[in-house]
């Protein structure tokens, strides 16, 4: 599957969005590996590193708490790396 790359300025560490949300980073893992409600936490490996963007973490957030998740026009990911022109 090839899937855009998240932009250096969108990345978001696993342990800066565990203190975001305040909660273990052990946590995070979970939600990532297992979800919660049938919903995962999207993530992506770079360099070894695992990574998830502030929208990805807000989505899942409100995915999981039966809100409805925000409209999405179109990806902003893709959107920064088309003019990035990567």
């Amino acid at each position: 599957m090839s899937e855009t790359i998240i932009p250096p300025e969108l990345r978001l560490e696993l342990k800066e969005a565990a203190r975001r949300v305040s909660v273990h980073l052990n946590t995070l893992h979970r939600w990532r590996l297992t979800g919660v409600r049938g919903v995962k936490l999207r993530c992506q490996r770079l360099g070894g590193r695992l990574y998830t963007t502030a929208r990805w973490l807000d989505e899942f957030v409100a995915a999981t708490n039966g809100e409805d998740a925000p409209a999405v026009q179109r990806d902003d990911v893709a959107e920064r790396c088309r003019a990035a022109g990567v």
